[in-house]
Parts: structure tokens; C-alpha cells; sequence
């Protein structure tokens, strides 16, 4: 079959007339899209059991399970249980990118608390390989092989965004890469990522630095002993008198000079270290909202 199957997914409503009845019996019509040609479909995501065409309403306005080829698109039409045409619609399909038709294995945000049927919640939970065989042919074990055998993994969504591959397409972008985000970007199901900031260092550059001394001088006042005794000047100036073995007594004048002190105070550098930051205390969360994360299985609904 070419392409992959997607779940038609309209007819899994009721379908009802203007007064709110369902349409028992109603028929849904499928043809190849811009043509009259008949164009199959299946009751599983398999594609294994063909339904009739038209396909037709039960008592309660229902269809059962529709799934349809990837390619090429349908034109859908519902007539009445009397063949009246109700509706049309062209091009419905995975390709043509229409409402009403959801890949298996897309996902997507859920308000709600519990997955509606043909869906489950991402929470990494292991899941039958045969029930869910669509699924698993179209995500593998990418997220997990669980047992490796008869069962398989689905993404683990919880607490966590999703980024496109980076290099989907083939190429890299480098958004996302290894050596800034320590998540493998062109990945398939990589994941990785922490609420909080990585632990990190800064860098201090003190090339030293010197201190200046200012001393404008000061004066030094002799003493040379008890023979000779000097009195308080000014000025730096300075009295002696020389007491001899007479009577003479001589009286002589002198000056000191102002002297520095000759200290002098080298380079030095301040000492001061930076302790790692973001080991745990800086928060690394932009504004959010959470939501469940559902994957589309094609079974059931």
C-alpha cells in the first residue's frame, strides 16, 4: 500500500441529521480526490481489513474505524440512508494536510486528563508490539525496545518540551547541539536538558596593582647622653651646653635635616577567588504550562 495509514477521523462522531437524530444507515462514500473512482479503506491501522464503500452508519449514527491510505488523497461524500448527498469534502488525507485525517504516531498537547480513544498518554510506558502494530511500525524502538520481543517503548514526555531534530531535512542547523546543550540534537528521541543551570566558573583577571605611600618628612632630635644636654628647640634647631672642669661653659647651635622613612610598599594582588555558580541554586525555567502529551496509536476510538 503506498504511504501510511491514517485514521479518518470525522465519522468516529456521532453523525446526526437536523433534528439530532443519528443517521442510522447513513453512507460515507470514498473516491479517489477530483474523480468518481472508488478509493478503498480499512478497519485497521494495518490496512489489512478493507471496509465496504460506501461504508455504513449503524443505529447510532456511527461508522466504526476508518483508516486510509497515505496517498493519494480521498473526496469523501455522506449521503443519507436514501443515497441524498449531506455533504462533500475534497481533498481529505495526510498529504493534503486536512483536518480529519491523523498520521499514527503523531503527537500533540491534551487538556484533559485522560487520552481519548485511538490515544495514549507519553510517559515512556512499554506497549504490546501486535496491539498496537501501527504504532509500532512507524516509532519502532526508538524510545525503547522494551522486553525486545513483544514489546516496545514510548517517548517519555513527562517534564519535558520537545525540539525538532536539528538536522531534519538533512542538514544541521546547530541549534541544538551536544557541546552547548549536552543533548544529542540530530538524534532521533534524544533527551537530556535540567531545570537547573549547569554548574560553571568566572574568571577573575587582577594583574596586580601597587599602593602609593605619602611622608612629607620629619625632623630627628639628637641625644647624645647625660653629658649633654639638649633643650627643646625650634625649627629643628638645637641648644648644647658643655659642662667642663671650670667654669667655661660653651654654648654651641646646630640643625637637623627633615628625612624620609624609606619604606616602600610592593605590587599586590587582591586575593579574591570566585566559588562555582549554578550547581543546583540558579533556576533555568522560562514561563510554562503543563499540559499532557498524547500519541495517536490508530486503535480503538
Amino acid at each position: 500500500m503506498p504511504g501510511s495509514a491514517a485514521r479518518f477521523v470525522w465519522p468516529n462522531v456521532f453523525s446526526v441529521d437536523a433534528t439530532g437524530l443519528p443517521r442510522a444507515g447513513a453512507q460515507l462514500s470514498f473516491y479517489q480526490t477530483g474523480t468518481t473512482t472508488p478509493q478503498a479503506t480499512y478497519a485497521d491501522a494495518g490496512l489489512t481489513i478493507p471496509n465496504p464503500n460506501p461504508v455504513i452508519a449503524d443505529s447510532s449514527g456511527q461508522f466504526g474505524n476508518i483508516f486510509l491510505l497515505g496517498a493519494p488523497d480521498y473526496a469523501v461524500v455522506l449521503a443519507d440512508a436514501n443515497g441524498n448527498q449531506v455533504w462533500t469534502m475534497d481533498p481529505v488525507g495526510a498529504s493534503a494536510g486536512v483536518a480529519g485525517a491523523v498520521p499514527v504516531g503523531a503527537v500533540c498537547d491534551f487538556a484533559g486528563a485522560a487520552a481519548p480513544p485511538g490515544w495514549l498518554l507519553c510517559y515512556g510506558q512499554t506497549i504490546s508490539r501486535a496491539t498496537y502494530a501501527a504504532l509500532f511500525a512507524a516509532i519502532g524502538t526508538i524510545f525503547g525496545a522494551g522486553d525486545g520481543v513483544t514489546s516496545f517503548a514510548l517517548p517519555d514526555l513527562r517534564g519535558r518540551a520537545s525540539f525538532g531534530v536539528d538536522n531534519m531535512g538533512g542538514s544541521a542547523a546547530n541549534q541544538v547541539t551536544m557541546a552547548g546543550s549536552g543533548v544529542n540534537g540530530v538524534q532521533l528521541g534524544a533527551a537530556g536538558g535540567s531545570q537547573m543551570a549547569a554548574a560553571h566558573s568566572h574568571a577573575v583577571a587582577d594583574p596586580g596593582h601597587s599602593h602609593a605611600i605619602t611622608d612629607p618628612g620629619h625632623d630627628h632630635k639628637p641625644n647624645h647622653g647625660s653629658g649633654f644636654v639638649v633643650p627643646q628647640g625650634s625649627g629643628g634647631e638645637i641648644s648644647a651646653i658643655f659642662a667642663g672642669g671650670g667654669d667655661v661653659e660653651e654654648t654651641a647651635t646646630g640643625q637637623t635635616t627633615p628625612s624620609g622613612t624609606g619604606v616602600t610598599i610592593g605590587p599586590g594582588t587582591t586575593g579574591i577567588s570566585i566559588s562555582t555558580a549554578g550547581s543546583g541554586n540558579s533556576q533555568n525555567m522560562p514561563p510554562a504550562m503543563m499540559l499532557n502529551k498524547i500519541i495517536y496509536t490508530g486503535v480503538g476510538g
